[in-house]
């Protein structure tokens, strides 16, 4: 897991590991509000990127955006074909968003609980 912070470092310091993927989500409301904000470039350090742009929000606050459990997301097949074809190619992923705490983290708990049952709670 890593906050947009960190792996703009990193791939400043052309330290970015070989093979790995990233999935990379970001906030759709952030274009609105400064309109100089991109997604995190990974084009000079990585070829297997699935970028998420979906809302950081608690389930509690969906109804309150429009959206419902089942419309909250609807690229989650998509990325869980990425997820399952990475994973089954050997390689790592890593998860990032823009503070590493909420989204890249819960798909990381994920990725660790599907594929290894294990928690990182």
């Amino acid at each position: 897991m890593y906050s947009r912070e960190a792996i703009e470092h990193i791939i400043a310091e052309d330290s970015f590991p070989d093979n790995t993927a990233v999935i990379s989500f970001c906030d759709p409301e952030l274009k609105h509000i400064d309109k100089d904000y991109s997604r995190v470039d990974y084009s000079s350090v990585c070829s297997d990127v699935f970028y998420c742009e979906v809302d950081d929000l608690d389930l509690d606050y969906l109804p309150k955006k429009g959206y419902t459990y089942d419309n909250f997301f609807p690229e989650a097949p998509e990325l869980a074909d990425f997820i399952n074809k990475t994973f089954l190619a050997g390689m790592d992923i890593i998860c990032q968003c823009e503070y590493g705490q909420s989204r890249s983290a819960g798909c990381a708990a994920a990725i660790l609980e599907h594929f290894y049952r294990r928690c990182m709670c």
